[in-house]
Protein backbone atom coordinates (compact mmCIF):
# COMPACT_ATOMS: atom_id res chain seq x y z
CA UNK A 1 0.00 0.00 0.00
CA UNK A 2 1.00 3.81 -0.53
CA UNK A 3 2.60 5.26 2.47
CA UNK A 4 0.10 8.50 3.39
CA UNK A 5 3.14 10.14 4.43
CA UNK A 6 4.50 10.51 0.73
CA UNK A 7 2.32 13.34 0.38
CA UNK A 8 3.92 15.47 3.07
CA UNK A 9 7.49 14.14 2.12
CA UNK A 10 6.95 15.44 -1.39
CA UNK A 11 5.84 18.99 0.10
CA UNK A 12 9.16 18.90 2.42
CA UNK A 13 11.88 18.20 -0.34
CA UNK A 14 10.50 20.57 -2.79
CA UNK A 15 9.39 17.75 -4.88
CA UNK A 16 5.66 19.61 -5.78
CA UNK A 17 4.75 23.16 -4.74
CA UNK A 18 5.57 26.92 -5.16
CA UNK A 19 9.66 26.18 -5.10
CA UNK A 20 9.58 23.19 -6.68
CA UNK A 21 10.55 24.70 -10.53
CA UNK A 22 11.58 28.64 -11.08
CA UNK A 23 8.51 28.33 -13.81
CA UNK A 24 6.31 25.69 -13.04
CA UNK A 25 3.66 24.41 -15.46
CA UNK A 26 0.76 23.12 -13.44
CA UNK A 27 -0.08 19.42 -13.57
CA UNK A 28 3.06 18.72 -15.37
CA UNK A 29 5.42 20.04 -12.48
CA UNK A 30 2.75 19.13 -9.85
CA UNK A 31 3.27 22.81 -8.93
CA UNK A 32 -0.01 22.60 -6.42
CA UNK A 33 0.73 19.48 -4.87
CA UNK A 34 -1.99 17.50 -6.61
CA UNK A 35 -0.57 14.68 -7.59
CA UNK A 36 -2.21 11.49 -6.38
CA UNK A 37 -0.82 7.76 -6.22
CA UNK A 38 -3.17 4.70 -6.15
CA UNK A 39 -3.80 3.20 -2.56
CA UNK A 40 -2.37 0.08 -3.81
CA UNK A 41 0.13 -1.17 -6.08
CA UNK A 42 -0.12 -4.40 -7.68
CA UNK A 43 1.52 -6.00 -10.39
CA UNK A 44 -0.74 -8.72 -11.28
CA UNK A 45 -4.22 -7.34 -10.70
CA UNK A 46 -6.82 -8.01 -13.72
CA UNK A 47 -9.97 -5.54 -14.09
CA UNK A 48 -13.18 -7.77 -14.37
CA UNK A 49 -14.23 -8.79 -17.14
CA UNK A 50 -16.60 -11.05 -18.87
CA UNK A 51 -15.18 -11.65 -22.34
CA UNK A 52 -11.44 -11.57 -22.04
CA UNK A 53 -10.73 -11.90 -25.88
CA UNK A 54 -11.39 -8.60 -27.12
CA UNK A 55 -11.09 -8.15 -30.19
CA UNK A 56 -9.69 -4.30 -30.32
CA UNK A 57 -6.22 -5.91 -28.00
CA UNK A 58 -3.32 -7.47 -29.77
CA UNK A 59 -0.24 -9.22 -29.20
CA UNK A 60 2.77 -7.01 -28.38
CA UNK A 61 4.61 -6.29 -31.47
CA UNK A 62 8.10 -7.14 -32.13
CA UNK A 63 8.55 -3.82 -34.02
CA UNK A 64 6.90 0.18 -33.69
CA UNK A 65 6.42 -0.65 -37.52
CA UNK A 66 3.66 -2.78 -36.83
CA UNK A 67 2.08 -1.03 -33.81
CA UNK A 68 -1.32 -0.13 -34.54
CA UNK A 69 -2.99 2.88 -32.96
CA UNK A 70 -6.74 4.18 -32.62
CA UNK A 71 -6.63 7.70 -33.44
CA UNK A 72 -10.64 8.31 -33.54
CA UNK A 73 -11.33 7.93 -30.34
CA UNK A 74 -9.37 10.82 -28.20
CA UNK A 75 -10.17 12.86 -30.85
CA UNK A 76 -12.50 15.31 -29.70
CA UNK A 77 -10.37 14.88 -26.47
CA UNK A 78 -6.58 15.70 -27.09
CA UNK A 79 -6.12 19.35 -28.48
CA UNK A 80 -4.69 19.90 -32.24
CA UNK A 81 -0.92 20.18 -31.10
CA UNK A 82 -0.80 17.36 -28.59
CA UNK A 83 1.07 14.19 -29.32
CA UNK A 84 -0.39 11.64 -27.25
CA UNK A 85 -0.43 7.12 -27.02
CA UNK A 86 -2.23 5.73 -24.40
CA UNK A 87 -1.62 1.95 -23.71
CA UNK A 88 -4.61 -0.43 -22.33
CA UNK A 89 -2.97 -3.51 -21.26
CA UNK A 90 -5.34 -6.48 -20.33
CA UNK A 91 -4.21 -8.96 -18.53
CA UNK A 92 -5.46 -12.35 -19.21
CA UNK A 93 -6.33 -15.11 -17.01
CA UNK A 94 -4.09 -18.65 -17.37
CA UNK A 95 -7.56 -20.72 -18.33
CA UNK A 96 -8.83 -17.81 -20.73
CA UNK A 97 -7.21 -19.49 -23.79
CA UNK A 98 -4.85 -16.79 -24.47
CA UNK A 99 -1.33 -17.70 -25.76
CA UNK A 100 0.31 -14.53 -24.34
CA UNK A 101 -0.25 -13.25 -20.88
CA UNK A 102 -1.44 -9.99 -22.04
CA UNK A 103 -2.58 -8.25 -25.16
CA UNK A 104 -2.35 -4.63 -25.69
CA UNK A 105 -4.38 -1.47 -27.15
CA UNK A 106 -3.19 1.63 -27.87
CA UNK A 107 -5.54 5.01 -28.32
CA UNK A 108 -3.78 8.07 -29.56
CA UNK A 109 -3.37 11.60 -31.08
CA UNK A 110 -0.65 12.10 -34.15
CA UNK A 111 0.96 9.11 -32.58
CA UNK A 112 3.45 8.26 -35.13
CA UNK A 113 4.78 12.15 -35.49
CA UNK A 114 8.25 12.99 -34.39
CA UNK A 115 8.62 15.70 -31.85
CA UNK A 116 10.93 17.20 -29.23
CA UNK A 117 9.90 14.93 -26.05
CA UNK A 118 12.13 17.00 -23.70
CA UNK A 119 12.41 15.57 -19.88
CA UNK A 120 10.01 12.73 -20.61
CA UNK A 121 13.18 10.57 -22.56
CA UNK A 122 15.41 10.44 -19.01
CA UNK A 123 13.81 7.69 -17.80
CA UNK A 124 14.52 5.96 -21.65
CA UNK A 125 18.60 7.09 -21.12
CA UNK A 126 18.47 5.69 -17.81
CA UNK A 127 17.42 2.39 -18.93
CA UNK A 128 19.46 1.93 -21.75
CA UNK A 129 22.05 3.05 -19.44
CA UNK A 130 21.07 0.22 -17.35
CA UNK A 131 20.88 -2.18 -20.46
CA UNK A 132 24.29 -1.59 -21.42
CA UNK A 133 26.02 -2.35 -17.68
CA UNK A 134 24.23 -5.85 -18.02
CA UNK A 135 25.79 -6.52 -21.22
CA UNK A 136 29.26 -5.35 -20.39
CA UNK A 137 28.78 -7.37 -17.11
CA UNK A 138 26.91 -10.19 -18.72
CA UNK A 139 24.30 -9.75 -16.24
CA UNK A 140 25.48 -8.75 -12.94
CA UNK A 141 24.85 -5.24 -12.56
CA UNK A 142 22.30 -2.96 -13.88
CA UNK A 143 20.78 0.09 -12.04
CA UNK A 144 21.41 -1.52 -8.50
CA UNK A 145 24.98 -0.68 -9.08
CA UNK A 146 26.50 2.01 -7.28
CA UNK A 147 28.98 4.69 -9.02
CA UNK A 148 32.70 5.75 -7.72
CA UNK A 149 34.56 8.80 -9.38
CA UNK A 150 37.43 7.34 -8.37
CA UNK A 151 38.94 3.20 -8.37
CA UNK A 152 40.30 4.06 -4.26
CA UNK A 153 36.92 5.71 -2.79
CA UNK A 154 36.20 1.23 -3.28
CA UNK A 155 37.00 0.86 0.38
CA UNK A 156 34.41 3.43 1.61
CA UNK A 157 30.51 2.17 2.22
CA UNK A 158 28.20 4.00 -0.44
CA UNK A 159 26.75 5.95 3.10
CA UNK A 160 30.30 7.03 3.97
CA UNK A 161 30.91 9.09 0.49
CA UNK A 162 29.04 11.05 -2.58
CA UNK A 163 28.38 7.67 -4.27
CA UNK A 164 25.29 7.25 -5.80
CA UNK A 165 22.93 4.13 -6.61
CA UNK A 166 22.06 4.79 -10.11
CA UNK A 167 18.36 3.72 -9.57
CA UNK A 168 18.44 6.45 -6.75
CA UNK A 169 19.69 9.10 -9.51
CA UNK A 170 16.95 8.17 -11.28
CA UNK A 171 14.68 9.36 -7.91
CA UNK A 172 16.15 12.68 -8.79
CA UNK A 173 15.31 12.76 -12.47
CA UNK A 174 12.40 12.15 -11.96
CA UNK A 175 11.48 14.48 -8.46
CA UNK A 176 13.83 17.06 -9.56
CA UNK A 177 15.54 16.55 -6.70
CA UNK A 178 17.93 19.51 -5.72
CA UNK A 179 19.37 17.82 -2.28
CA UNK A 180 22.09 16.05 -3.76
CA UNK A 181 23.38 19.10 -5.68
CA UNK A 182 22.79 16.97 -8.55
CA UNK A 183 20.21 18.29 -11.58
CA UNK A 184 18.05 16.12 -13.35
CA UNK A 185 19.27 17.57 -16.72
CA UNK A 186 22.74 16.70 -15.72
CA UNK A 187 21.94 12.95 -14.31
CA UNK A 188 20.26 12.46 -18.11
CA UNK A 189 23.17 13.57 -19.61
CA UNK A 190 25.25 10.89 -17.71
CA UNK A 191 23.03 7.64 -18.30
CA UNK A 192 23.91 8.59 -22.02
CA UNK A 193 27.77 8.84 -21.24
CA UNK A 194 27.48 5.56 -19.31
CA UNK A 195 24.68 4.08 -22.03
CA UNK A 196 26.29 5.34 -24.88
CA UNK A 197 24.64 8.39 -27.07
CA UNK A 198 25.15 6.97 -31.28
CA UNK A 199 23.91 3.44 -29.48
CA UNK A 200 20.65 4.98 -27.74
CA UNK A 201 19.97 6.14 -31.11
CA UNK A 202 20.68 2.62 -33.26
CA UNK A 203 18.80 0.85 -29.91
CA UNK A 204 15.44 2.46 -30.99
CA UNK A 205 15.98 1.39 -34.71
CA UNK A 206 17.06 -1.50 -34.40
CA UNK A 207 15.47 -3.11 -30.88
CA UNK A 208 11.88 -0.95 -31.21
CA UNK A 209 11.87 -0.77 -34.74
CA UNK A 210 11.37 3.38 -34.92
CA UNK A 211 11.24 4.80 -38.08
CA UNK A 212 14.72 6.65 -39.19
CA UNK A 213 13.36 10.05 -38.52
CA UNK A 214 13.83 9.86 -35.21
CA UNK A 215 17.05 9.86 -33.18
CA UNK A 216 17.87 9.48 -29.58
CA UNK A 217 20.88 10.54 -27.60
CA UNK A 218 20.56 13.89 -27.05
CA UNK A 219 21.77 15.85 -23.25
CA UNK A 220 19.65 18.02 -21.75
CA UNK A 221 21.19 21.20 -21.80
CA UNK A 222 23.71 20.79 -18.63
CA UNK A 223 27.17 19.09 -18.52
CA UNK A 224 27.70 16.12 -16.29
CA UNK A 225 29.39 17.10 -13.14
CA UNK A 226 32.43 15.72 -12.75
CA UNK A 227 31.26 14.27 -8.98
CA UNK A 228 29.44 11.87 -10.66
CA UNK A 229 32.47 8.61 -11.67
CA UNK A 230 32.46 5.64 -13.68
CA UNK A 231 33.63 2.89 -11.45
CA UNK A 232 30.45 0.65 -10.56
CA UNK A 233 30.06 -1.54 -8.01
CA UNK A 234 27.13 -3.37 -6.48
CA UNK A 235 25.20 -1.71 -3.25
CA UNK A 236 27.27 -2.97 -0.58
CA UNK A 237 30.85 -1.90 -2.91
CA UNK A 238 32.14 -5.65 -1.96
CA UNK A 239 32.39 -7.10 -5.74
CA UNK A 240 35.28 -5.08 -7.26
CA UNK A 241 34.85 -2.52 -9.61
CA UNK A 242 33.25 -2.81 -13.64
CA UNK A 243 35.04 -0.02 -15.63
CA UNK A 244 35.09 -0.02 -19.39
CA UNK A 245 37.70 2.20 -21.09
CA UNK A 246 34.62 4.10 -23.14
CA UNK A 247 33.05 5.39 -20.56
CA UNK A 248 32.61 8.38 -20.60
CA UNK A 249 31.06 8.57 -23.44
CA UNK A 250 31.66 11.51 -25.47
CA UNK A 251 28.70 14.16 -26.50
CA UNK A 252 28.94 13.32 -30.17
CA UNK A 253 29.77 16.48 -33.02
CA UNK A 254 27.35 17.64 -34.14
CA UNK A 255 25.24 16.24 -30.92
CA UNK A 256 22.06 14.09 -31.75
CA UNK A 257 18.54 15.82 -31.16
CA UNK A 258 16.11 13.97 -29.34
CA UNK A 259 13.25 13.39 -31.75
CA UNK A 260 11.02 10.68 -31.02
CA UNK A 261 6.96 9.51 -31.72
CA UNK A 262 5.15 9.36 -28.80
CA UNK A 263 4.54 5.98 -30.18
CA UNK A 264 8.08 5.10 -30.14
CA UNK A 265 8.32 5.94 -26.46
CA UNK A 266 4.81 4.32 -25.36
CA UNK A 267 6.18 1.08 -27.06
CA UNK A 268 9.32 1.16 -24.81
CA UNK A 269 7.94 2.20 -21.66
CA UNK A 270 5.48 -0.99 -22.23
CA UNK A 271 8.49 -3.00 -22.24
CA UNK A 272 10.51 -1.96 -19.66
CA UNK A 273 6.98 -2.66 -17.19
CA UNK A 274 5.91 -5.60 -18.74
CA UNK A 275 9.76 -7.30 -19.23
CA UNK A 276 8.72 -9.72 -16.57
CA UNK A 277 5.36 -10.93 -18.62
CA UNK A 278 7.46 -10.74 -22.16
CA UNK A 279 10.68 -12.98 -20.48
CA UNK A 280 7.82 -15.59 -19.06
CA UNK A 281 6.29 -15.49 -22.19
CA UNK A 282 9.01 -15.87 -24.16
CA UNK A 283 10.91 -19.16 -22.33
CA UNK A 284 7.02 -20.81 -22.60
CA UNK A 285 7.38 -20.39 -25.94
CA UNK A 286 10.82 -21.54 -26.25
CA UNK A 287 10.17 -24.48 -24.16
CA UNK A 288 6.53 -25.60 -26.28
CA UNK A 289 8.66 -25.25 -29.82
CA UNK A 290 11.29 -27.76 -28.52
Amino acid sequence: PTNPSVYQMRKDLNWCGPNHEPDPLTGLDDALCQKIFPLWFDRDFMCPSDWDMDPDFAPPSASVADVQVNETELAALVPANVQLVVGVVKRHKPDSGSAVPYTVAYFGHDAHLPHEPWSSTKVLAGAHAAARLRAVSQGAVGLDTTEYRDANEHSAAPSEGQHHQLADLMTVVTSYDTTHNLSSNQIGGYYHAVGGHRLASEYIHEVLGAPVAETFGGNYGESVPPSLGYNFSDPQAVSGFLTEPFWPDPVPAPPIDNTMSALTMAEWLRRLILLREDDASSSSSSSSSS
